[in-house]
């Protein structure tokens, strides 16, 4: 048995991390940082966003969140249901970890393309004027630097990536529901798919996201940190997310 609450504020202390920069950053409201850190359950909207951002605090801090949630079940929870078995969860703060590798990955391939465009136009510089070609493709020019054609944007990409960020979280607050999570577009680029038990939770973010999911009833939401009150969901839904809020579109 450990305090929930002051175990939370020492870990974040530690860091010197105030409440305002967690809150930017997981997008959960700072008063509901402060009472997960007094233990002022009471005050979240209920026991399923409690646990829900629990999961999400304590692993954004680096630490093991279903322990937290086990914890908060054992002492606190008001549900007598027993809790289903979860899958292994994702180690405290991989969704930093992962962020920055991903950037450290696309620094480096523009980086090799670069270099091979560069490359290639030197070694056909000595049959061909600077600057001649067809339209749109790179030329050297007289400085011996690399010039790109203009970057074109579809009109879908365009629309997909207007808006603000959104960061979603779904919680399996009434029991088990398969999820299938996409960003951009309904068929674009996948973060999740799979079973979500009782009590798991997991957070997305994206301008705009794509939400295919069974028995919607035993889900709740949570948009950029505050509940989505206004849904009434039964069995297979897709849901449409932006920072404009969650709208039911039909079933997938």
């Amino acid at each position: 048995m450990f305090e929930i609450g002051s175990s939370l504020r020492d870990t974040r202390v530690r860091q010197g991390l105030e409440i305002a920069s967690v809150e930017a950053t997981t997008k959960i409201r700072g008063k509901y940082l402060r009472a997960l850190e007094d233990e002022r359950f009471d005050l979240l909207p209920g026991e399923a966003y409690v646990k829900g951002f629990l999961r999400t605090y304590a692993d954004w801090l680096g630490l093991d969140g279903q322990l937290y949630v086990d914890e908060y079940n054992a002492r606190f929870a008001l549900s007598a249901e027993p809790v289903e078995s979860s899958r292994p969860r994702r180690k405290g703060g991989s969704a930093r970890l992962e962020s920055n590798a991903v950037l450290v990955a696309l620094a480096g391939i523009v980086a090799v393309t670069v270099l091979v465009i560069a490359a290639w136009q030197l070694g056909t510089s000595g049959s061909e004027e600077p600057g001649s070609g067809p339209a749109g493709s790179s030329a050297v020019n007289e400085t011996g630097t690399v010039e790109l054609p203009p970057a074109t944007t579809s009109a879908t990409s365009a629309a997909t990536d207007a808006g603000p960020l959104a960061q979603l979280t779904i919680i399996a607050a009434r029991g088990r529901s398969v999820i299938e999570v996409r960003r951009g577009t309904q068929t674009g680029e996948l973060l999740f798919e799979g079973t979500m038990y009782r009590d798991e939770s997991e957070v997305f973010s994206g301008k705009r996201l794509w939400v295919r999911a069974t028995k919607a009833q035993n889900l709740d939401f949570a948009l950029d940190g505050e509940p989505v009150g206004d849904l009434t969901l039964s069995g297979s839904v897709l849901l449409r997310v932006t920072g404009d809020g969650v709208v039911s579109v039909g079933a997938p």
